[in-house]
């Protein structure tokens, strides 16, 4: 009968519990535990419970030393990084907070710094500028009233005059009380005219200090002009701006006008002077986009006005466009007139020369009709006569002065 089987246990510790793939002592370098390094035990001299199992017994106990190690279970290394990873966040995230509260702090006094200076600078502005106004302050008082200048002096002259009439006027009304009718009498009209004298000085007092009064109402309003003069330096600027942009503009369209009329009056040119259709302009827009649902309330006037001014310069460019072809026009109606008093009565019904063409004056004749929206010119129609000519010049005319009201509307 076979013997029993041996004990299995771990490669590595030695272990019952586990194997040697699942044993925490693997990865530590520990030499394993096997049967041949293994200290073999002397069995124990007990009969056996019975004679069928005394040899498996004895094989049995012949087995492999156990050794006694201690479970070490092994380490979390993923957690370990993991609040590695957490702390240095934390740290990262901390030094951010304070750079980012650090650039507020210096963003924070760089700004009261420039606040500060351009306080600095408009106080000084300040100083500039009513020194400059009490200057011509001072100029104007000189030419107004130069008794101002030695203003304390009068003034103490004035009470020094005005003590010594108290003190007289005392010494009368003492005389006069004391003294005969006739004393009282030459003592009241030299007090009478004491008086008068002192209510002229009150009065020419009173004169100077309402020009001293005006003078600092002046001043004050100077004032107010001077402060509401920086509101409108930022305005200036733009408006410096948009001019100059107008400027290049306006060029431009003086160049592209240029262009066409030397294109009209090229001679090779087969419409000549002849309008046949409605004169165009620049284009009454600008191909940068512009944003319109999110302006200000403040700033809708200065659109309106741009937009005004835009279409006031092509009105001006149409209007100038239309005055040459009406300075044509009346040359060449002046032309004709000419034409027609140097040549003598009848010579318009003769035949007209083999090998010339008219079709210039019948596209002119057809472009006024439609214009004046008559009747078709009739064909192989004498159009040299004087009645035809002033009829074909004045259609004309007409015509430059249908498109002026239209370009206007």
């Amino acid at each position: 009968m076979a013997g029993q089987y041996p004990v299995r246990t771990c490669y590595t510790c030695g272990s019952t519990s586990h194997f040697q793939r699942d044993c925490p002592r693997r990865a530590f370098g520990c030499a394993p535990a096997t049967g041949a390094n293994a200290t073999p035990l002397p069995s124990l001299t007990l009969p056996a419970p019975n004679s069928v199992s005394a040899s498996a017994t004895s094989t049995a106990n012949v087995g492999y030393a156990v050794p006694n190690y201690s479970f070490q279970p092994r380490p979390n290394w993923w957690k370990m990084n993991q609040e590695k990873l957490d702390r240095c966040y934390a740290r990262t995230v901390t030094d951010e907070e304070k750079e980012a509260k650090m650039k507020e702090e210096e963003e924070r006094k760089r700004k009261l710094k420039e606040e500060d200076d351009r306080k600095e600078e408009w106080r000084k502005e300040q100083e500039r500028l009513e020194a400059e106004i009490w200057a011509r302050l001072d100029k104007r008082m000189e030419n107004v009233c130069p008794k101002l200048k030695m203003k304390e002096d009068d003034n103490a002259k004035l009470k020094e005059d005005m003590e010594r009439l108290r003190k007289e006027n005392e010494k009368l009304r003492k005389l006069l009380l004391t003294s005969e009718g006739e004393v009282g009498e030459d003592s009241g009209s030299k007090l009478q005219r004491e008086i008068a004298e002192l209510k002229r000085q009150v009065a020419a007092k009173k004169s100077a200090d309402d020009d001293i009064f005006a003078m600092k109402k002046e001043i004050e309003e100077l004032r107010v002009s001077a402060l509401s003069k920086g509101n409108f330096e930022a305005e200036l600027e733009g408006l410096r701006t948009e001019v100059s942009r107008l400027k290049v503009q306006s060029l431009k369209d003086k160049e592209e006008n240029e262009l066409w009329k030397g294109e009209a009056l090229r001679s090779g040119n087969k419409r000549g002077n002849i309008v046949i259709s409605t004169p165009d302009c620049a284009v009454r827009g600008s191909p940068q986009p512009r944003w319109t649902d999110n302006l200000r309330d403040s700033d809708k006037w200065r659109q309106e006005y741009l937009k005004m001014k835009e279409m006031h310069r092509a009105a001006a460019l149409e209007a100038e466009v239309l005055k040459d072809k009406q300075v044509v026009a009346e040359g060449e109606v002046f032309k004709l007139k000419e034409q027609l008093q140097k040549q003598p009565e009848g010579e318009c019904s003769k035949q007209r020369t083999p090998g010339a063409t008219n079709l210039k004056t019948r596209l002119e004749a057809v472009a006024t009709r439609s214009a004046r929206k008559g009747k078709k010119a009739t064909p192989r129609r004498c159009l040299v006569d004087d009645a035809t000519s002033t009829g074909d010049a004045n259609g004309r005319f007409l015509y430059i002065e249908e498109q002026k009201k239209d370009l206007r509307n």
